[in-house]
């Protein structure tokens, strides 16, 4: 087995050209910190390298009977994919025989491979200098049962990505892909804790969420996205160059992880400074929030789960998030290219078409 590590974005303790990086190829490892997407430098790249089904339901009243037809549910499996297969030595103990069955499910229809409870130690192949953690040993049943809950949550996301999608991510022999790890405890790299973070390998890609930030619609498709952004460019590159020209003159991408997730500052540049103004200026933002400022990697993620945030995690109820983001000139181009990129590999932006009906 051959390996290498390689280390860009978070918690490097010099600042990287990451523009450099990008043209070389050199991309491994993102993560997403807790309330504010961060990034997780950590990366190991190893060499090993439908049918949807209606129900009819007959209602009898009074003066007549009619028969009223359920709403269609689709019990086919979204991937045309064998689950991988489960080669890793620590397993789960009888506390989380529930959490295993739930993951035996979401494997079986996404064609993913799902870590869960103790199990996620094995993620730690993936995830070299950093620490997951499980709790399963310990957990009492409010744990498990919270677990189980940020499960569901997690498929509810998976089920938004077109049939297929994660096909895209298997190898050439089928026998790895995208492998998700979520922990009971925290993840934890140089004393800064992560909700997530994502790496990759030549034939696989990975991502680790803590159960805790499987709570909104933000984190998880933002390590998503970058999982995403790995896959493509391993077959189509970007061109840096017309990246940086969305951005306002002179801008330069920099600053360490620690720095971002310690940072209050809110520019007026962010969509997250706009967007609660009484006189908002469209043409102000390039950016979704600060930390955005980082790479272009967490420029781009965290573009792609303002996305997601916008349309799912209203209160007051779905909406067309991209639709309100594309009022913002400077955030529709940046998303608009990022669009053209990603029908190169699938034929359609995911995200535009997760919201367009709604």
């Amino acid at each position: 087995m051959k390996s290498k590590k390689r280390f860009v974005g978070l918690f490097i303790s010099a600042v990287v050209s990451l523009s450099v990086l990008s043209a070389c190829g050199d991309k491994n490892s993102m993560s997403r910190q807790d309330q504010v997407s961060s990034e997780s430098s950590s990366s190991k790249q190893t060499t090993v390298s439908t049918t949807t089904n209606s129900t009819t339901t007959t209602t009898t009243t009074t003066a007549s009977t009619t028969s009223a037809t359920a709403p269609a549910v689709d019990n086919e499996p979204k991937t045309r994919m064998q689950p991988m297969a489960h080669t890793e030595k620590i397993q789960v103990g009888e506390k989380f025989a529930k959490a295993r069955q739930k993951a035996d499910e979401i494997e079986k229809r996404f064609g993913i491979r799902l870590f869960v409870g103790n199990e996620v130690k094995n993620a730690e192949e993936f995830f070299g200098s950093m620490n997951l953690v499980s709790a399963e040993n310990d957990a009492d049943d409010y744990t498990i049962n919270y677990y189980l809950e940020r499960l569901d949550f997690l498929k509810e996301q998976l089920e938004r990505y077109p049939k297929g999608f994660f096909d895209h991510f298997r190898s050439d022999d089928g026998k790895k892909g995208l492998y998700i790890a979520v922990t009971t405890g925290n993840i934890y790299s140089n004393g800064d804790k992560s909700a997530g973070s994502t790496t990759h390998g030549e034939d696989w890609y990975a991502i680790t969420m803590n159960m805790y930030s499987l709570s909104d619609n933000s984190a998880f498709n933002h390590e998503l996205w970058h999982a995403t952004e790995f896959l493509i460019f391993n077959k189509h590159s970007i061109d840096t160059s017309k990246w940086d020209a969305l951005n306002p003159s002179g801008f330069s991408y920099g600053g360490s992880f620690h720095e971002h997730i310690t940072n209050v500052e809110v520019s007026d540049d962010t969509l997250l400074s706009v967007a609660a103004s009484d006189n908002i200026k469209y043409d102000v933002p390039y950016f979704a929030f600060d930390y955005s400022r980082m790479s272009f990697y967490e420029d781009r993620a965290t573009l792609i789960e303002t996305v997601f945030s916008w349309s799912f995690d209203d209160k007051k109820g779905k909406k067309n998030g991209l639709a309100e983001m594309n009022k913002y000139p400077h955030i529709k181009a940046k998303l608009d290219m990022l669009a053209q990129w990603a029908k190169l590999e699938f034929g359609y932006a995911y995200w535009e078409e997760i919201v367009k009906d709604l």
